[in-house]
């Protein structure tokens, strides 16, 4: 499965929006209004499919330990 991110845009870090997916489904998704609470600077950000994009789960980790490392775009939503 892969992650659905979005970016944060006060701080514009990558932000997981706790939705999981395949390429195909992604693509597929109607265009609808969501919502995600940030933990990066702690306020909702609201978005649609067209601000967001499909990455594996490997930015998890690098988050953890701090490293700041970006997602990794597999593919975004024009």
């Amino acid at each position: 499965m892969l992650s659905v991110m979005i970016f944060c845009p006060r701080t514009r870090e990558p932000v997981y929006t706790g939705i999981e997916t395949d390429e195909g489904s992604f693509a597929t998704m109607p265009r609808v209004l969501c919502r995600t609470g940030c933990p990066v600077c702690g306020r909702e950000h609201w978005w649609t499919n067209r601000e967001a994009w499909v990455t594996t789960g490997g930015w998890l980790t690098a988050a953890a330990e701090g490293s700041g490392a970006p997602a990794v775009v597999l593919k975004e939503v024009a």
